[in-house]
């Protein structure tokens, strides 16, 4: 193989690492998380339960209120189920969950005709709910063990809701009741624009568009290295293969461009969809810069190729400066997924 041969793939190579990172975190089996390392949102802070004084009611259009403590809750019969708390802005962790089927818990109850929501009120004041009638109910725990041993304090002791296919936030910690009501509820989060379906599913996780931005980001790296080939008075990269030359320029950036944009496009009307709101990290502002410079950068190399002069330079530090701000964009959203949420909400 030939030197020119060897070099383009080193660099095909160097573009794919934002790839193969995204492959590997995005789509491996997730493993068991401790439960130290497990992390921890809240709206309040931990509130300080003493267990002998805890209750949990159910009431609302029931046919019987049901009350327990802690020694009746757990006496119930109970399942255990692996499953993955995954928070809209990124970060997750699987667990073992032991608790009480949901069904089991609004069989005794008896719910009435009617009822649209089942309304989950932690003691700390946050509240979510599921709407009837709920497709996963069976999968639906109130968890009171984690990984084998009680549900430590900062992830709900004694009694959280454990709902398997949908994003955290109907993950209600610290339960202290279940009401159910006859119209559709909104949660804390919900009512404040984000939705009620807070199911997971594969246009709506993060791993489908970091995974097409990344592939994008290789088209888009090739782009700006040809380019930086190409311009007047350039030697970088003069050791590479004779296609990489103006028509392979302009293949890939006709290429690059639609693919980085509909991405954004669809990602941003996916978790408009979720949240209700875009700006709210750092990394949602970083990918609209992003994808300003690069139509701006593209724009101008369209103009340049009608042998406009005087346009050369701005097309070149426009789409590099695109290039280098979608990296980061890419980097801010892998550390996001990694827990690490600069500017963003709970």
């Amino acid at each position: 193989m030939n030197r020119p041969l060897l070099s383009f793939l080193g660099l095909a190579g160097m573009l794919a690492i934002p790839l193969v990172i995204v492959l590997l975190v995005g789509y491996t089996p997730p493993a068991i998380t401790p439960n130290e390392s497990f992390f921890t949102l809240s709206i309040n802070g931990t509130p300080q339960i003493e267990v002998n004084k805890w209750y949990f009611s159910v009431n609302g259009s029931v046919d019987h209120d049901l009350l327990f403590d802690y020694k009746s809750v757990t006496a119930l019969p109970n399942v255990t189920e692996v499953a993955t708390l995954q928070c809209v802005d990124g970060p997750s962790g699987t667990a073992s969950w032991t608790g009480v089927p949901l069904n089991l818990i609004l069989e005794g109850a008896g719910v009435q005709a009617g009822a649209k929501s089942i309304v989950f009120v932690g003691a700390d004041g946050y509240t979510s709910s599921l709407v009837l009638p709920t497709d996963n109910a069976s999968n639906v725990l109130l968890a009171w063990g984690m990984n084998g041993v009680p549900l430590p304090p900062d992830q709900g002791f004694p009694l959280r809701v454990v709902v398997p296919n949908d994003y955290g936030y109907k993950w209600v910690k610290w339960i202290t009741q279940i009401v159910i009501v006859n119209y559709v509820y909104q949660g804390y989060w919900e009512s404040r624009g984000w939705s009620n379906d807070a199911s997971m599913n594969t246009v709506s996780g993060w791993q489908l568009h970091a995974t097409l931005f990344s592939i994008a980001f290789i088209i888009g790296g090739f782009v700006a290295i040809s380019g930086k080939r190409l311009a007047p008075g350039s030697t970088a990269f003069g050791g590479l293969p004779n296609f990489v030359n103006r028509k392979f320029h302009i293949v890939t950036g006709i290429a690059f461009l639609p693919i980085v944009v509909l991405t954004f496009v669809y990602w941003t009307a996916a978790f408009f969809a979720i949240r209700g709101a875009l700006f709210f990290e750092l990394h949602g502002i970083a990918s609209i810069a992003s994808m300003g410079l690069l139509v701006i950068g593209s724009l101008l190399g369209f103009v340049k190729s009608r042998r406009k002069p005087g346009l050369v330079a701005k097309h070149g530090w426009i789409s590099m400066a695109g290039i280098y701000l979608f990296l980061i964009t890419i980097l801010l959203g892998l550390a996001s997924a990694a827990g690490f949420n600069l500017l963003a909400g709970l």
